[in-house]
């Protein structure tokens, strides 16, 4: 498997003198473990909220990051204090302009791998990131990270092992990048990571602009803010 990496940098945001917390909106053990692999130690919070899919007639591109923000802005009411960071994150497979989510069966896994089999689909990560700062303006920052990943031609024989091994019906176009080490995936051209859940590169750029350290503990920082 052949990943390729992309940079994009992130808005420049400055921070004033404040401790801050990182929250997950998201019940995903995956992006809970990027973000732990990569130093931070998030509180995580599942927000309930009736989440968009493809029948609601928006492009991959907005179905993502409008349910990023649903999850996002649900949390970052409900659950945030002053000086909380609030992350959420919501991944699809696109491919051709089907939109390929969750599979509910492994049958319907098995069916959208043979759709996606030797060809190259998008893999788009709707990003939502909020600063709460109390009396001063709170900041937002939000993305869709979109990463190109290409798949090996497989038989349906080897699809449907491979669907009963990784557990398919919770992944989006029901593979799992994570584990996969070139089973159904040839090539990755973007963030391999975003792939996974979570583009951590620009996640982690973010997070240390706004004082939160790999080290998963909160850091207070100076300086002015602009949104």
């Amino acid at each position: 498997m052949v990943v390729r990496p992309t940079a994009e940098s992130a808005r420049e945001v400055s921070e004033p003198s404040i401790t801050r917390r990182l929250v997950l909106a998201s019940g995903s053990p995956r992006r809970l473990e990027l973000l732990r692999a990569a130093g931070f130690q998030p509180d995580v919070v599942s927000p309930r909220v009736a989440e968009l899919s493809g029948a609601s007639g928006l492009v991959a591109d907005q179905l993502v990051l409008e349910n990023a923000r649903l999850k996002g802005r649900a949390a970052f009411d409900a659950a945030s204090v002053e000086g909380d960071v609030l992350l959420a994150a919501d991944t699809v497979v696109e491919l051709d302009g089907r939109v390929f989510g969750k599979p509910e069966t492994e049958q319907e896994a098995v069916s959208m791998l043979q759709g996606l089999a030797g060809k190259t689909h998008r893999v788009l990560t709707g990003v939502w990131m909020a600063w709460r700062r109390g009396l001063e303006k709170d900041v937002f920052e939000e993305w869709v990270e979109r990463t190109e990943v290409l798949f090996h031609t497989r038989s349906e024989e080897f699809i449907r092992a491979y669907v009963k091994r990784v557990g398919s019906l919770d992944k989006a176009g029901g593979y799992a990048a994570q584990s996969d080490q070139g089973e159904m995936i040839a090539e990755v051209r973007g963030s391999f990571s975003s792939v996974i859940g979570l583009p951590m590169e620009r996640v982690t750029q973010v997070l240390q602009r706004w004082g939160l350290n790999p080290s998963g503990i909160a850091v207070t920082s100076m300086g002015s803010s602009s949104s």
